[in-house]
């Protein structure tokens, strides 16, 4: 009889052992497959390439705006591109609403009147700036302050995805 129920609890051990192994697995791969997908869309070589375009060349491309919009937008709203399982939901929260208020602060400093649109991007009104008696050289590094904490938040996001 002891040998009974020491069998049967040896069974539900491994089979619980086993059904906790493949969910655990899966949503790694899963989270890991669902991270491969969101950094086509925005890598981190976009975010220094967008510091570039914002204090050096002072023009940045109306093509990584978008890519910026739209990843911060899908981030904001929760939607399910940029769902993960439960237990990294939980890690990714703070980083994901890091990226989009700074998001929201970055596209504070580029916005009209500041920065003007054309078809190919937005550029700096440098000229608007010095006649108003702004100092578009702190303009420009209080913007790329922002970018900074994108790029934190996005690699937090990256490490606790990749985290065990």
């Amino acid at each position: 009889m002891n040998y009974a129920l020491l069998g049967v609890a040896v069974t539900l051990s491994l089979a619980l052992v086993t059904i906790w192994s493949r969910r655990y697995f899966h949503d790694r791969n899963w989270d890991l497959e669902k991270w491969k997908r969101l950094r086509e869309r925005l890598s981190e070589s976009d975010l220094e390439d967008l510091e570039y375009c914002t204090y050096q060349a002072r023009r940045v491309p109306m093509e990584l705006m978008d890519k910026l919009r739209l990843f911060a937008d899908d981030l904001a709203e929760g939607r399910e591109d940029v769902r993960f399982s439960r237990r990294k939901e939980s890690r990714l929260r703070e980083s994901k609403q890091d990226f989009v208020i700074a998001y929201q602060a970055y596209r504070d400093f580029v916005q009209v009147p500041y920065w003007e649109v054309d078809k190919a991007g937005w550029l700096l009104n440098k000229q608007w700036m010095v006649d108003e008696g702004i100092d578009y050289a702190e303009h420009l590094t209080l913007a790329c302050e922002q970018i900074d904490v994108m790029r934190s938040a996005y690699q937090e996001m990256h490490d606790a995805v990749h985290r065990w």
